[in-house]
């Protein structure tokens, strides 16, 4: 069974995080600021880091999922529902359908979602985590990261319509083409009989 957190130990930049207990216990000393560059280098590259007891439906993020959610930790009542209030409900059903598969084991968590900040904007999401499950096998907890995957998708989105309207200019060419050889044969014939009349 894998531990959840990287070093087994909620990371301390999270939101809510117990304070440092590790003063006397060197290797816990070592764990906590492993853990704190592991943190930084998320972060560094966009990169938020979240947390969830399953038992007690508490949900933890650290202050780059704030960011990326466009929400101050006050706005937030910490539970599943709330997380889940901010996804586009078009996205829900398989937001819900994704996380139920990761805590029951059925499959990793690597789901991409919508969700509408405050500001009316939408932001594209790839989440990704782990679940550790009790020795019945049940889920207890479950971490990981999410990224806002926004311009990439924007990106691709651009050049998939560069692409059509390419596309549709070729087309729009080789009809006019046809069409102009398909017109050229019949006008021809009746050219023919206008100079023989």
């Amino acid at each position: 069974m894998a531990a959840c957190s990287p070093l087994g130990a909620t990371p301390p930049e999270m939101d809510g995080a117990a304070p440092d207990r590790s003063r006397n216990d060197p290797t816990a000393d070592r764990d906590v600021r492993r853990a704190r560059r592991i943190v930084r280098a998320l972060h560094a590259g966009g990169v938020g880091v979240w947390e969830v007891d399953v038992r007690r439906d508490r949900v933890r993020w650290d202050r780059r999922t704030f960011e990326i959610l466009g929400i101050e930790p006050q706005e937030f009542d910490g539970s599943m529902h709330g997380w889940l209030r901010l996804v586009e409900p078009d996205d829900l059903i398989a937001t819900r359908r994704a996380l139920a598969d990761a805590m029951a084991g059925r499959r990793p968590l690597d789901h991409h979602f919508r969700i509408r900040r405050p500001d009316r904007s939408i932001r594209h999401l790839q989440l990704s985590g782990q679940t550790d499950h009790d020795e019945s096998g049940r889920a207890w907890r479950m971490c990981g990261i999410v990224v806002d995957v926004t311009h990439a998708i924007v990106a691709s989105m651009s050049n998939a319509s560069a692409e059509s309207v390419e596309r549709s200019r070729r087309l729009h060419n080789e009809m006019l083409l046809r069409m102009g050889h398909d017109l050229r044969s019949p006008l021809n014939n009746i050219s023919g009989y206008a100079q023989f009349l």
